[in-house]
This record gives C-alpha cells, structure tokens and sequence, in this order.
C-alpha cells in the first residue's frame, strides 16, 4: 500500500527520536497557528473587556445620575421646610400683638406679661399649621427684656434654658444666650440633649426678625430640627460608608450626618473636610475625593432657597454592578475554553498547509517560467512600441504616456530623437576598403552591445527596419538639448573606430532634430533617414540640421503621404497640424521651391487628400460633403491643402462620435450632470434602452460604472469653480448637481482626498 506524505510525516513526528522534528513544516505551522489563533483571541476578550468596561461605565453613570436626582429632591424638600418658616416668621412681622410685645422694653409691665402669654397661645396654635416640618418646638427670644415666648412657656431666658437644658451649666447657659443674641439669620447650631427630657438631640435654626422687614424688631427666632426628623428626611440616599453635609456660604459646616445610625456630628471633627469639599474640581457637580482611605464619590448640590451646599459623599463602590464577580468568572471559563479551542484549531489547521505550501510552490515555479517568458517577449514588444512612435501610429496622448511607461523613460520635460544607423561588415577595410554584408546576427549584437554600453547600460529603445539599419529613440532631459546632438557624435564616432578596430564593421549614422513630444517623434525619423542618406566613410555621422537641402526636388516621401491619410482617417488633427508644418518648413522655408515644383508638391498632397476623401463612410452629411469637393476644384494653395486637411479630420472624428451610443451619453451627461435627478432611469428613457443592457455597455465601453463617472464628472467641475471662480461654498454643491451640502463634501474628500475649504484657503 502506498504511503502518503503526510502518514510519512505523523509517523516520524511520534518517534521521539526522529531528527530535526522540531523544525518540520508541521510544527513550524502548527506554531505559527497557535500564536496566530491566541492573538485573535487575545483580540476577542480584549473586546469583551472593553465592552464590559463600557457598559460597566454606562451603568455606573446612569447610577450617580439617578442618585444626584434622588439627593436634589431630598435638598429640595429641605429648602420647602425652611421656605415655610421664613413664610412664618414674615407673616409674625405683619402681626399687631408681636410687634407690640417686641418693641416692650419693660417686662415688670402687667400689660407685658398679659401680651406675653396672650401671644404663647396663639404661638401654639399656630404651630399645628405646619405638621410635616421636621420641628419639635420653636420659641422667640424678645432681646430687649430677655424674656422668651415658645409653645409651652412664657418666661426669662435663664429659666427657659433651665428647663428646656436640665443638664446645661452657667458657662453653656452664656454661650447659648451669645449665640441667639448674635445669631445671623439661616445659622443652624447643633445642641445634643436638647429636649426637656434630655434625651433628644437637636440642631437649633436662628432667624434674625430685625433683617425682615424695614422696622426694628429685637427678636431672634428660634426652630429646633429633631436630629432623627431631619436625618429621615434623607433616609433615600444611601450613606452606608459616606456621609452627607451641608455647608453654609461662609464655608462652616450648618450639619452632617454619617452612615452610622448612631453617630452624632458633634463625635466627629467635619471641619477639614468641610474646607477640602468646596475646593474639589467638579465635572458636572461630580467628583472623588480619598476618605477613610477608600475611594468616595462626592455629588454636589445647590440650594435654591439660600446659599448653602449640600456634598454627598459615598463610596465609589456602590456603583459597581453586581454581576462583577460573576463576569470575571466568566471570563476566565471563556479564556481556557479559548486556549482549548486554538490548540484544536491549530492542530487541525496544520495538515493543510502542508498540501497548500505544495501548491504554491507549484504556483511559484510556473509563475517564474511566465516571468521568464514575458522576459523573452519584452524586448519583442518594446520594439513594436518604439515602431509606432516611428511611424506615427500613435493618436493620443493617453496611448503616448501609456508607452514612454512602458518603455521606462522618465517623467518630465524630455527632449526625444531619432538616431539612424547603417551598418556593415568590412573584413579588409585596410586592403581594399569592400563594403560586405552583414552576417545579421551576429554583427546585430556586436553592435547593441556596444550601443548600450555607449548610452549608459539601459536597454536599447531600438527598431530595425532592414537588415543593415536600426533606429534608435533617445532621449535628453531639457538642459542638455543644445549639446545633445554634439554628445551623440562625439559617441558615434568613438563607436565607430572601436567597431572598426575590434570587429570590421563599418557604422554610418544619421540623426533628426529633438522634438519635445513622443506623439511627434516620427518627424525625427523622417529627418535621420534623410540624413544618413548623406553620410560617407569621410563624414559618418550627419545631423539633419547642416544637411544643405536640395532645391531641385521638393520633399514629400511617400512615408509621409502614408502617415497623412492615417492621421485624417484616424481623426489625429494635432499630428495632421504638425505634419503640414513640417510640410511647409522643409519645403518653403528651407528649400525655398520654385513655383512650378510647389505646384507638383501641391498636386501630390492633393491627390494624398482624395484619398482620404473617398475613405469617409457613407453616412456623412452631403453638404459637408459638396462643400469640401468643392474646395478641390479651386485654386491650389499650400493653405488651402491644410483646411482641406483639417475639415477632413473633423469629419472623420464626427463619423466616429455619431457611432457610438456611449459617446452620445457620454456628452449627455457632461451637458446635464449639474441635474440632481440625473440617474440611470433617466438615462434609459431617454436613449429608449433597459437600465441593465445601459449599465453593462457603459462599463464595458468606459471602463467604469455610470454613478462613478458622473461623480468624476461633477468632482473636475467642482474642482474648477473652486479654482478659477470666488463662488461661495455653502452655494456650489448645488451648481454641480447635489442636493445636499454633506453629501457632496463627502464625495469631494473621497475624490481628491481633501476637503473643499482646503482647497479654497490654499489658493
């Protein structure tokens, strides 16, 4: 039974001993497998990690947001309570009897202790108007007779504190009488053991009644919050591990409650961090801060009634979702199941590779021998190209550039030329002087060898039109066009005697004038054959300049007459422009003809021009066509050939654009791409085709599809307004065919890789 490879491979990869395992094709891929397999998933749990911290982030975000509302109501329904009070006491300042009983400076009156009592029970009454303020008792302190009035008692203020603060001493009695005697409306102080029964704590709300209203009013009202009352106000807001703090516009804490459910404002010294909370960076009132050594977050809230601030401070953690430990499980299940499943992968991968790497080097070994044989058939083809350009067969500068590309000749200002060389063998030359043939081959890579060698190494650009002559293109950059023709002699005549010394071979050369366009290069052709016409063993490089031209015969050869019919029928009018001017200089300017020679030149061109006359097809238009038969009865004139040239040209190229439908749509679009509504079935209705067979034949006659080229359209367009226009360019997307400005900034920097106000600033 026959083995296979890759049984021949498994085998020697289970014998331990087997050498170089290591390094087997089979371990190299399983390898490269693995790594390449855990880098994706690698990418895979990264993605799954950030996916978790952004989801992670959203929740913890919509979290504080949730929380800051639920804080800001509560502060809200705080600064209602305290609203209510300043109602209250505003509304005492309207009252008749109390202003009486405070303007009293005299408390052994009768009348005083009438009015104060009298005012006792309507303070008392009045109270059960307000049920839900978190209040046990309120009183008034009458500053001018040190008396006070609250709910349940009307006497001094030394008795008053002796009851309603059994445990208070002398020196508290002075401090607490200081502060309600100086006391600043909105203060709020915090007395533990308030209540009568010593057993509540309090937190004591001043208001000033003198700041209002305009009359002087000495009286300092009084408002006790139940601690446990005000802190439930807020029994909302978790302050496990946190605590919350209001802080007056003076920057002293007014009070603070903490996680603990027992802990008491006074145990805790708040003032450092009631002046570290102010000036904290906060982001949308939101911020952090390291208390206790723990990561807290801290929401801000301000009041709307006064100018107190209200901080939440809580542990950051308390965002942190639930399903975190669960996650990270999770995820470590998924990375070594992801371990596992790249070492199946990789191992299963493995064997394949093998048979693929066999199949490319199958792929490689015949891509070489195509290598080699396009190789062979370059120089094949780059003879046939530097042969069109000789000839003249190339009509458009697009055909021209795709050429010099292939030929390798160097972008820019490039000046090109002819040079034409003869050749023979001479295997006596010292003796007799016989001119002999060539043996082709052989002298034929003497020659080139040593051409190439002269110009520089590169490949010759050359065409052998027989077996004994070559022309060859050469090129010069614009610098160097004077001394060029000078170079190039100075360089045959060297090659000639090292041909000539080395190998018997006599060379005759002959060079055109420098042209500085590929399209025109025929005319150096034509120029150094006529020259190397002229070349002898005494003068074997000739340029066409310092050729005396012989007045006795007109120049017109029969390759030109050739290359004339073709570039009429081929629609070429700038070669036929060029033509007719070489025409005219070496006939009138150079030779000077006399008058009877210029009529035999006109009649020859005249008889080259009938025949790309009768060439035109059968549709052109018969008063195009009487209008130009008419032009050749008349008098001969070297003008009068050139317009019957230039009219042939056109009609040629008319014939051709009338024959192509894509052409005819082509101008369509360029006469109606500024329509926003210009689109396929638009094209189909008015040509009369289906939008299918329209969009397969444009493409194939285009090279691209029907929305790209009407893009390209409008973008050159756009690009010219810019360029050559101030139009404004909130207004020039709808000059070239978009509806929507956004729309056409994205076609624009995906044409030309900028924006249009680059463009327009760069100008």
């Amino acid at each position: 039974m026959k083995i296979t490879r890759y049984q021949k491979e498994d085998k020697e990869n289970m014998v331990s001993s087997a050498p170089n395992v290591t390094d087997s094709p089979s371990v190299r891929s399983f390898r490269r497998f693995c790594i390449l397999y855990t880098c994706f998933l690698f990418v895979i749990m990264a993605l799954a990690v950030y996916a978790h911290a952004a989801s992670a982030k959203s929740t913890e975000e919509k979290f504080w947001t949730q929380n800051r509302n639920t804080f800001g109501s509560k502060v809200a329904l705080l600064d209602n309570a305290l609203i209510t009070i300043d109602s209250y006491c505003r509304q005492l300042t309207q009252d008749s009897a109390f202003l009486n009983l405070a303007k009293m400076e005299e408390a052994n009156q009768t009348s005083f202790y009438v009015q104060g009592y009298s005012f006792k029970n309507n303070m008392s009454s009045s109270l059960t108007a307000y049920p839900n303020l978190p209040l046990t008792d309120y009183f008034l302190y009458l500053r001018n007779t040190d008396y006070v009035a609250s709910i349940r008692s009307f006497r001094t203020a030394a008795l008053y504190y002796a009851k309603d603060y059994p445990g208070g001493s002398s020196d508290d009695y002075e401090a607490w009488r200081d502060c309600i005697i100086h006391a600043d409306s909105g203060t709020m102080h915090f007395f533990p053991g308030a209540a009568a029964n010593g057993a509540a704590d309090i937190y004591l709300y001043l208001i000033d009644m003198n700041e209002l209203t305009y009359q002087n009013i000495a009286v300092t009202a009084g408002f006790k919050f139940d601690y446990h009352k005000l802190r439930s106000m807020f029994d909302d807001v978790p302050l496990e591990g946190g605590c919350l703090m209001a802080i007056d516009a003076s920057g002293q804490p007014v009070f603070c409650f903490s996680g603990d459910e027992y802990d008491r404002s006074e145990a805790t010294d708040y003032s450092e961090l009631a002046r570290e909370l102010p000036l904290m960076p906060y982001r949308d009132n939101f911020a952090s801060i390291s208390y206790h050594s723990e990561k807290m977050h801290v929401t801000r809230v301000n009041s709307s009634f006064n100018n107190w601030c209200y901080y939440l401070i809580q542990p950051a953690s308390l965002a942190t979702p639930s399903y975190v430990g669960l996650y990270i499980i999770i995820y470590i299940l998924a990375a070594i199941g992801g371990l596992f499943l790249v070492f199946l992968l990789a191992r299963n991968s493995t064997r394949p590779i093998i048979e693929l790497d066999d199949r490319l080097h199958d792929t490689i070994t015949d891509r070489d021998q195509l290598q080699e044989a396009i190789d062979r058939q370059k120089p094949i083809l780059r003879s046939s190209y530097v042969r069109q350009l000789l000839l003249g067969a190339v009509s458009t500068d697009s055909e021209a550039d795709y050429i010099r590309e292939f030929l390798e000749l160097p972008a820019g200002n490039l000046y090109y030329n002819v040079l034409y060389i003869v050749i023979y063998n001479n295997e006596n030359h010292e003796d007799s002087g016989q001119l002999l043939p060539p043996d082709n081959e052989k002298t034929f890579s003497v020659v080139a060898e040593a051409l190439e060698k002269n110009l520089g190494g590169a490949p010759l650009l050359w065409y052998s039109a027989s077996e004994r002559t070559s022309a060859i293109l050469v090129s010069c950059k614009e610098e160097e066009e004077d001394s060029f023709v000078m170079k190039m002699q100075s360089m045959i005549l060297h090659l000639h005697e090292y041909l000539l010394e080395q190998h018997s071979i006599w060379l005759f050369a002959g060079i055109g004038c420098n042209k500085n366009s590929l399209m025109n290069v025929w005319e150096s052709f034509q120029q150094a054959q006529e020259a190397v016409n002229y070349a002898t063993k005494n003068y074997i490089f000739l340029p066409y300049e310092i050729i005396t031209k012989n007045s006795n015969a007109f120049y017109y050869p029969a390759e030109l007459s050739t290359k004339l019919v073709h570039f009429i029928t081929s629609g070429n009018l700038p070669q036929v422009l060029e033509l007719f001017n070489l025409l005219h200089h070496e006939n009138i300017e150079e030779r000077s003809l006399p008058v009877h020679l210029l009529k035999y030149l006109m009649s020859d061109i005249r008889n080259t021009l009938l025949k790309a006359r009768f060439a035109l097809p059968p549709t052109t238009d018969k008063a195009e066509l009487e209008a130009l038969d008419a032009k050749f009865d008349e008098h001969l004139s070297f003008k009068l050939c050139e317009d019957i040239a230039v009219a042939l040209t056109s009609m040629f190229q008319i014939s051709e654009e009338d024959t192509s439908l894509v052409s005819t749509i082509e101008k369509y679009i360029k006469a109606n791409y500024r329509d926003p509504s210009l689109c396929l079935n638009k094209i189909s209705d008015e040509f009369h085709i289906s939008e299918t067979y329209f969009s397969h034949m444009f493409k194939e006659k285009t090279g691209t599809n029907f929305s790209t080229y009407l893009e390209n359209v409008r973008m050159q367009e756009a690009m010219r307004l810019l360029r050559e226009s101030d139009k404004n360019l909130s207004e020039l997307y709808l000059l070239v065919g978009y509806n929507n400005v956004t729309t056409f900034r994205r076609a624009f920097k995906k044409t030309f890789g900028v924006t249009p106000s680059s463009i327009r600033e760069n100008q």
